[in-house]
């Protein structure tokens, strides 16, 4: 199965890849949020043969909905219309962009394969 990660951000949408034969997480690649974003996304879908999409959901600390939760839901959801049947799910985002910026790869694409490795190794 090839997960896609997604890190949302209202600027820029860090994406990652993960195969879960080796199930290890990776950046991929950054988008511009822009009214292409979608059509891009759904592309890259395609192109990658992607199994399954997880979305990273931005909580605050205490594990409540911050500011951008609801904004993020909302992406999440124009997701699921436009990679219909695959599965989209979310997962806790907390301290994903924090980690990434302590490593040197792109910040957006590293948060995203943060989100996604997390989510790869709950399912186990």
């Amino acid at each position: 199965m090839i997960y896609l990660g997604i890190d949302y951000g209202s600027a820029r949408i860090g994406l990652a890849k993960a195969n879960s034969d080796i199930a290890i997480a990776t950046p991929f690649n950054t988008l511009k949020n822009t009214a292409a974003a979608l059509g891009e996304l759904v592309r890259i879908v395609h192109e990658e043969n992607i199994d399954a999409i997880v979305v990273g959901k931005p909580l605050s600390l205490s594990g409540l909905p911050s500011a951008q939760t609801d904004e993020a839901a909302r992406f999440t959801e124009s997701v699921k219309n436009v990679v219909d049947p695959i599965p989209v799910y979310e997962h806790d985002e907390r301290f994903s962009t924090k980690s990434a910026r302590a490593g040197r790869l792109g910040e957006d694409a590293s948060a995203a394969a943060l989100i996604l490795q997390t989510f790869i190794d709950a399912q186990r």
